[in-house]
């Protein structure tokens, strides 16, 4: 087989695919310092997207299985103008994310990180290198031939305008957009670390405290000072843990209430679309005024309890009450 033929026709492919293998290698990387011990914990893609769902993330899988499926779909120029937005799209999620996700936060007790690792930056360079063959075998088939119209008529980028527009709205969602849900997600995982790492010193430290009780049982060795200097330093530690404990939990209200505005707006959309259906059907004379009332009047009472619905809903999702309580509760919302 020639090795120079064989990248020409699946070159692309084979970065993409090198891009998929890089989610399943170390992607990012939570350490934590402290006086007592030392911790660094690795994740890969999967891994992260299981723990928290973000946009970012699920980018890094979704993009290079496109850019394959468009590799082999499409022909001539729509083929390139897909490949390089998408390629584009990937590199500047790979930039929002490297912005957003590195994060460090330090006290008296300990210092914590989080950032991408290598599996991070081999995805980017497996894109990056894909980019570069699509401009490169474009200028080689420029070269080679004339871009005179076939004689079945004008070529038709259609698909190719189609694709490009979406890709163009979703750099743009992607660049203007403020990540709070990615931020959150980053945020949180950086709780959780500083959280683990204050629970292992308070179990060390509790250990401790137990044996000097012992010891002072026992042979008098551990003075009253010592133990009290230990008590001194767990209830600092339960204070600075029940902090992060609020921090989270205020971050997680947060994260609620971001998505039930979310929620609503799409709601409203369709609740004005709706809307438009019944009165051009009472202009059309095909429903009747009292029809149409009842009609609006069900969907005001739900869009006016819409708040209301989605906070039961996210009880049931949290196993607090079960589905059929969920609907009982909803259908007196709304009948």
């Amino acid at each position: 087989m020639n090795v120079k033929k064989f990248f020409e026709k699946h070159g692309v492919t084979v970065c993409a695919v090198l891009s998929l293998i890089a989610c399943i290698m170390p992607f990012y990387n939570a350490s934590v310092e402290s006086y007592y011990f030392d911790m660094s914990e690795s994740y890969n893609l999967f891994q992260t997207l299981q723990d928290e769902f973000s946009l970012q993330a699920f980018l890094f899988l979704l993009l290079p299985v496109v850019l394959i499926v468009l590799h082999y779909v499409l022909k001539g120029k729509s083929r390139k103008i897909s490949l390089l937005s998408v390629s584009a799209i990937f590199i500047l999620n790979a930039l929002v994310e490297l912005v957003s996700s590195t994060g460090t936060f330090a006290d008296y007790y300990y210092a914590a990180e989080y950032k991408p690792v290598f599996g991070f930056y081999f995805a980017v360079l497996c894109i990056i290198a894909a980019l570069v063959m699509v401009i490169v075998q474009d200028k080689k088939r420029s070269a080679s031939f004339s871009v005179s119209a076939p004689s079945g008529g004008a070529p038709n980028f259609q698909i190719a305008e189609q694709i490009s527009s979406l890709a163009a709205k979703g750099a743009a969602m992607i660049a203007s957009a403020p990540f709070q849900k990615q931020e959150d997600s980053q945020e949180k995982k950086r709780l959780r670390t500083q959280m683990d790492a204050l629970q292992k010193e308070l179990d060390k430290q509790y250990a401790d405290l137990g044996k000097q009780y012992v010891d002072s049982l026992s042979d008098g060795s551990a003075s009253k000072n010592d133990m009290d200097t230990a008590v001194q330093m767990i209830r600092q530690k339960k204070e600075s843990l029940s902090k992060l404990e609020k921090e989270l939990m205020e971050i997680e209200k947060s994260t609620i209430n971001n998505r039930i505005f979310a929620e609503k707006q799409q709601a409203l959309e369709t609740f004005n679309a709706e809307l438009a259906k019944l009165e051009k059907a009472v202009s059309m004379e095909v429903m009747s005024q009292e029809e149409f009332n009842e009609k609006r009047s069900a969907l005001q009472r739900r869009m006016d309890n819409f708040e209301a619905i989605k906070r039961i809903e996210i009880q049931q999702e949290m196993g607090i009450i079960t589905r059929e309580e969920k609907d009982r509760k909803i259908a007196q919302l709304v009948e």
